[in-house]
């Protein structure tokens, strides 16, 4: 026999996935034992299900028919299970090796009884704050606030709460805060914020929602943040979100949509939209034709393969657009031509292997990712009309060669990150043009030789990491300004400089093997000295006597096996050093030293 599916009233024990099952106020549940989960019935249970299996012994149910508190587990079949409302502990013990924690918590909180309804909740409330987090509530009856009119803020965060009645909020008129993250419904009912229309922010963050349907935020006409992420979202109705006029902030993040083409095409007053983390596969044409006040879109981590040119048309105000962590692998030309007002522009982690001509029209931008990418070319003036970026991210790629007019037009540019590609040479004039540039990361690239004056025109640069190339020598005396310094894992045997501003610098990895020098002059202000890994066998007294500032000196992984206790006279600030264990005399350290962490590595 067919079985038969009933409309009943319930609660869903959320997580698990053999069945469902609990009953307000009327008698018991059979759920079909499926893969498919959980069924979510909204009417009252008039007659018994029809099994496929026969169901047998069930004379109890007369007895419990008309009595809500009768409880018990009565009977299981292959496919179905029938449940009245008593005893959950049996179900509990029945099912106990396949129920997480979670599932565990919430048959508990259900067997104890933990609702709130207008009763426990019985003398009237004057405050306007509700805080009801984190209390185990498994459900909120109809009606719950009735005599609560007053409250503004209302907290059911981070409970097993798996069904929110559509009168479970009623009475509610002047709330405008309410917070309904860490729960566990899987469906919004029709008319659930009719009593809510003052309602200005709304979290439903981390729930078991899946499909949004047409009318589910109903008389919301005062929302404006509405927060969705973290959810199992894959299907939103077309004109789910019309009635939400003032909606400044959607977060649809974390969730497993495929398919946003016509979803907000009402949301006219709309600014920050979320989408990251979700199963987009393409951007349609048309898909923010009505979004004109836009300002940030966050399109990261989903699926995303390519961008047709007109992929981003009625985004005037977009400032900030994240594309990051996609599938990217071909961008038209003229798809970010209407972003005028683009501020931070991110895609990296990527496909992309050609981007010239992509980014001509974003005179305003600021900011442009475009590390973890496949791009072996850039072409002349590929950066041209670029004069107000200030940060360039090129990491990752495959860069060699790079030629002289390259970052041309890049006269605001602050921080330029070339590292992890396969530069092997750097014509001489290549950063002339960047006179403001302050943080450039040269990083694992394969360049042996630097010509004098390959920094000479970085006056205001204050930190150069040039490590994991085969240097051995650099150029850096018109870095006055010059912070931090990172030549660590090159091919350095002697290093001198007369860098007085350098508060940090690293030659680990270096072949240095014997120090007897100071490597910077007597006024400095180094306050971090990386020296392992440099082959040292010995380190001469006054080689660290300049340092009146040094802080931290690491000497682990080195070939020391005396350090000479005048090494570290006067050095005031210094607060730790880093050694390797075959140091013979550290017992002689600790005793002369004892302010000084020595720390063995």
């Amino acid at each position: 026999m067919k079985s038969k599916i009933l409309k009943i009233q319930f609660l869903i024990l959320s997580l698990v996935k053999f069945a469902a099952f609990f009953v307000l106020n009327e008698n018991f549940v059979l759920i079909k034992n499926n893969q498919n989960g959980l069924i979510n019935f909204k009417d009252v249970m008039t007659k018994i299900i029809e099994c496929d299996s026969p169901m047998k012994d069930l004379n109890i149910i007369s007895k419990c028919s008309k009595n809500p508190s009768c409880l018990g587990f009565i009977q299981k079949t292959d496919t179905c299970i029938l449940i009245s409302t008593n005893n959950l502990n049996d179900i509990k013990n029945e099912y106990f090796q396949i129920i997480n924690q979670n599932q565990n918590n919430l048959i508990n909180c259900i067997a104890n009884g933990n609702n709130i309804n207008s009763e426990s909740l019985s003398v009237k409330i004057e405050r306007s704050n509700l805080n009801l987090a984190s209390r185990n509530t498994c459900y909120i009856e109809p009606y719950t606030f009735q005599y609560s009119s007053q409250l503004t803020t209302l907290n059911l965060s981070n409970s097993f709460i798996d069904l929110l009645p559509s009168k479970a909020l009623f009475n509610l008129n002047n709330l405008t805060v309410f917070n309904f993250s860490f729960n566990y419904i899987r469906d919004i009912e029709f008319g659930t914020f009719n009593w809510t229309k003052n309602l200005v922010t709304l979290h439903l963050t981390v729930n078991l929602l899946s499909n949004l349907r047409r009318g589910a935020f109903e008389g919301l006409v005062k929302l404006k943040n509405l927060y969705l992420n973290g959810n199992n979202i894959s299907f939103i109705e077309n004109g789910t979100f019309d009635s939400l006029n003032e909606l400044i902030i959607l977060d649809l993040s974390n969730n497993s949509i495929c398919l946003i083409t016509g979803l907000f095409d009402s949301l006219k007053k709309l600014n920050q939209l979320y989408l990251n983390t979700n199963r987009i596969i393409s951007i349609e044409t048309g898909s923010f034709n009505f979004s004109t006040n836009l300002v940030t879109l966050n399109l990261s981590q989903n699926f995303i393969n390519g961008l047709k040119g007109e992929a981003f048309v009625g985004l005037s105000k977009l400032k900030n657009l994240y594309l990051n962590r996609n599938n990217i692998s071909f961008i038209e030309n003229g798809t970010f031509d209407s972003l005028s007002e683009l501020f931070i522009l991110d895609l990296s982690s990527n496909f992309i292997r050609l981007i010239t001509g992509l980014f001509d029209n974003l005179k305003k931008i600021d900011q442009l990712y475009l590390n973890a990418n496949r791009i072996s070319v850039l072409e002349l003036n590929t950066f041209r009309n670029l004069s107000k970026l200030r940060t360039l991210n090129l990491d990752d790629n495959l860069l060699t060669n790079l030629q002289n007019s390259t970052f041309e037009g890049l006269s605001n540019i602050r921080t330029l990150r070339l590292a992890s590609n396969k530069i092997n040479f750097l014509p001489s004039n290549l950063f002339n043009n960047l006179k403001l540039l302050s943080y450039f990361n040269l990083s694992r690239n394969s360049l042996s030789f630097l010509s004098n004056d390959t920094f000479s025109n970085l006056s205001e640069l204050a930190t150069l990491d040039l490590s994991v190339n085969r240097l051995k020598s650099v150029d850096l005396d018109d870095q006055i300004k010059l912070n931090a310094l990172y030549l660590s894992s090159n091919q350095f045997e002697y290093f001198k400089k007369n860098l007085t501003k350098l508060t940090a610098l690293s030659l680990a990895g270096n072949p240095l093997r014997y120090l007897n020098y100071s490597f910077l002059n007597e006024e400095n202000s180094l306050q971090y000295l990386y020296l392992h890994y440099c082959q040292l066998s010995s380190i001469e007294i006054d080689s660290f006597q300049y340092y009146k500032k040094i802080i931290n000196i690491t000497l682990e992984r080195n070939n020391l096996i005396y350090l000479n206790e005048s090494l570290f006279n006067g050095l005031e600030h210094l607060k730790m050093i880093r050694v390797s264990s075959n140091v013979r005399n550290l017992p002689d350290l600790r005793f002369s030293f004892t302010n000084l962490t020595i720390l063995v590595v």
